[in-house]
């Protein structure tokens, strides 16, 4: 009995024993998301995000929405608040710590849709055309001039609103190289102080400024050509015997890119690429009439749409160049033109026009794939390119008239949906394009 009883008492102690040797259940140090609010915004919203195991110190935080860093302004144990983000997207808000990463909870981005224009106000009573320069900010306009100015593409760096056009000071004065900064004009001195000229294109990175243009022949049809970075020029290599073109321009760490063309007798145009002032010949542009419009980095790789003249086929072949390799975008049974690029991740986005009918129709392609823009019983026109996510938004014309005085609308499509920006009593033009 005795021996029954220790045996039974060594079983209960081992049974004890292996009991109180069981690990207490983990508990996860991941972060979690229950909630973030508000869950639609654009650059800058404030979001609040409300959850568990976040860090209190708020730099041992990593907040992204749609993968993009944002800027967190307070951190604790259970709250983070964060701003999002410029052309975040749409996509997963989400935390990651030392610990590891949260579950994503989906932020809707809605981008500031920001677009340059001209208006040009016919008087038939002595037979000319008044031009008011303007820019839109989600469709409300603002006036920068009307006294003769264009205004030719637009660029925002945080809050200071940039747009590049000819600039005049009076109606009947010679248009200047410039940009207007949130209104304010400025004037852009190449080689002549007063030569008259053409502001092409605006890039902004941070607090720099880049512009792009082409001052009036100096002399035997030769002009100067330049980009400017805050202010001070750079002259782009020119050929001696050909004028000069400069319509694109855009800066990559610190490279600046600029893409045009140059006009020789006998209507002889070449598409042409600079980099940092520097020709960079492009393959076939050659040809009797090559045109280069727009020009795009993306990582290492540089991109160029433009068109080509095919003599066999008597018309424009619109294309575009990565890293001077050619890619034809139609097939050649009707004449197209390739007027902006864009590239978000491996889609390339190219927006221009075609005839049919003799009429010009704005569309877009999507890596080779063609997307009408209009229904083709009036001409429209598509001039400038930019996507945020899976949206993609087009500046340009419709509703365009056949007889002078011409007259047509400004307007902007939203993933083929057109948004009018005037009405079509006048010709107005809705040139560049800038998504925040």
């Amino acid at each position: 009995m005795k021996k029954l009883v220790a045996a039974s008492l060594v079983v209960c102690m081992l049974y004890a024993c292996k009991k109180s040797d069981t690990p207490p259940p983990v508990t996860s140090k991941s972060p979690s998301i229950t909630s973030v609010s508000p869950v639609t915004g654009g650059y800058n919203t404030v979001i609040t995000i409300t959850g568990t195991n976040f860090s209190t110190t708020a730099t041992n935080n990593h907040v992204t929405v749609n993968g993009v860093v944002a800027t967190i302004k307070r951190a604790t144990n259970t709250a983070i608040t964060a701003m999002v983000p410029e052309r975040a997207g749409t996509g997963n808000v989400m935390v990651a710590t030392d610990d590891g990463t949260s579950n994503g909870t989906i932020f809707t981005y809605v981008p500031v849709v920001y677009i340059s224009g001209t208006t040009f106000l016919f008087d038939p009573s002595n037979n000319s055309s008044k031009y008011i320069a303007w820019y839109w900010k989600n469709g409300v306009d603002t006036i920068l001039s009307e006294t003769g100015s264009t205004a030719n593409g637009i660029s925002v760096s945080g809050n200071n609103i940039y747009v590049v056009g000819n600039l005049s000071s009076s109606p009947s004065g010679s248009l200047r190289i410039g940009y207007w900064k949130n209104g304010i004009p400025t004037i852009l001195i190449g080689n002549n102080q007063t030569a008259a000229g053409s502001g092409s294109a605006i890039f902004t990175m941070g607090n720099d400024v880049y512009v792009t243009g082409s001052e009036n022949f100096a002399n035997n049809y030769i002009n100067p050509l330049f980009y400017w970075k805050n202010g001070v020029s750079t002259a782009l290599d020119a050929s001696s015997d050909s004028s000069m073109f400069s319509v694109s321009i855009y800066v990559s760490g610190n490279d600046v890119y600029t893409a045009g063309y140059s006009y020789k007798y006998n209507y002889h145009y070449t598409a042409r690429l600079w980099k940092n002032g520097i020709a960079i010949p492009l393959t076939n542009a050659s040809v009797f009439q090559s045109f280069a419009q727009s020009v795009f980095v993306s990582g290492n790789d540089v991109y160029v749409a433009g068109e080509e003249y095919n003599e066999a086929l008597n018309m424009y072949i619109a294309k575009y160049w990565k890293n001077n390799i050619e890619i034809t975008l139609t097939n050649g049974t009707l004449s197209s033109y390739a007027k902006s690029i864009f590239v978000l991740g491996n889609d390339v986005y190219v927006c221009g026009s075609e005839y049919i009918g003799g009429k010009s129709n704005a569309i877009y392609w999507k890596n080779g794939s063609i997307v009408k823009l209009t229904d083709g019983t009036k001409e429209s026109y598509a001039n400038s390119i930019q996507v945020i996510g899976t949206d993609v938004y087009i500046s340009g014309i419709d509703e365009l008239s056949s007889n002078f005085p011409y007259k047509g609308a400004a307007v902007y499509w939203k993933n083929g949906t057109k948004i009018p920006l005037t009405d079509a009593k006048n010709y107005s033009i809705a040139s560049g394009i800038f998504l925040q």
